[in-house]
């Protein structure tokens, strides 16, 4: 059995015989500075807390400013395409990177919707409702 999984968006499997990941279907060693499947460029590489790493140019600015904010960066993925990206902090919290408004309603329909009174309260049209949180109950 191949191991097999994904960088920068791309399939990749490990090659037995080099004892190396490589690109699936080809030869090609798998090169952590390879350009992401979704935005085309490579990594830039970033120094955050006092060490070289490599993030998405797609988000880069966003790891930047949550850094430059106090709140410190662990990991992060743009989710080249395939899904949602992410950003790990460093005390244990991850924020997800939505691609547009759409993919996120998608996404808001997991939980039950949040001050649902309110939101009533404030006379919002059925319409724009269900947009935001689904099908209701009328």
């Amino acid at each position: 059995m191949t191991a097999r999984s994904f960088s920068r968006g791309f399939p990749i499997e490990f090659n037995k015989e080099k004892e190396m990941w490589v690109y699936s279907g080809t030869e090609n060693v798998v090169d952590h500075l390879h350009y992401c499947s979704r935005c085309g460029r490579s990594p830039e590489i970033l120094n955050i807390n006092n060490r070289d790493r490599d993030v998405d140019s797609c988000i880069a600015n966003i790891v930047i400013a949550l850094n430059a904010a106090g709140l410190k960066t662990r990991a992060s993925c743009c989710g080249h395409g395939r899904r949602p990206g992410n950003v790990a902090l460093e005390d244990g919290r991850e924020i997800f990177i939505i691609s547009n408004f759409e993919e996120a309603r998608k996404l808001d329909k997991l939980w039950p919707p949040l001050n649902m009174r309110n939101t009533v309260q404030r006379n919002i049209c059925p319409e724009d409702y269900e947009m935001l949180h689904g099908t209701i109950d009328r």
